[in-house]
């Protein structure tokens, strides 16, 4: 270490960079070194087996509220926190076209409805951008086919059915 006089002392420029060059290593052992990667090393060990002893502890308690037939108890947590999420999870991916079957003509011909009333009541229930109902899938470069999910079609249905049911009341 240098002295106090040392260190508030002005060095010229043009012995700077030698003197840089000289003082640029850290100075530590071997045995420091291994000391602290066993420190770092064991602190990440240590936090992966708690994660692993939590996650292990969340589905035995699932499997024993399974067991007992307390749905309550099985109740798997959903998160988008990677750090959160239970090792053992497993990461599902649902195919966009099974998911989301249809396109507004099928919708016209399952809901025996036009266009027009169809993509009103799109509108009406905001179904247009949600992702539970909802997907633009690109087909081209710049072009995109609407698709619309088997949830879609239901509120479709029933929001018809209402509307249907209304007008009847009215003619009565």
């Amino acid at each position: 270490m240098e002295s106090t006089e040392q260190v508030d002392r002005v060095i010229p420029l043009s012995s700077a960079l030698s003197r840089r060059r000289e003082n640029s290593g850290i100075q530590t052992t071997e045995q420091q070194l291994r000391d602290i990667l066993e420190d770092v090393v064991q602190e990440q060990v240590s936090a992966k087996i708690s994660r692993l002893e939590c996650s292990i502890n969340r589905m035995i308690f699932q499997f024993e509220g399974i067991h007992n037939g307390d749905a309550s108890d099985a109740a798997l947590r959903v998160t988008t926190d990677r750090d959160a999420v239970d090792l053992a999870s497993v990461s599902l991916e649902i195919p966009t076209d099974d998911y989301y079957k249809y396109t507004c003509s099928d919708l016209e011909e399952k809901l025996n409805s036009p266009r027009h009333i169809i993509l009103q009541k799109i509108k009406d229930l905001k179904l247009r951008g949600n992702l539970d109902f909802h997907k633009p899938i690109k087909t081209g470069k710049t072009s995109y086919a609407q698709k619309w999910s088997e949830e879609a079609l239901i509120h479709l249905k029933i929001a018809l059915k209402s509307d249907l049911q209304e007008v009847v009341s009215e003619l009565a």
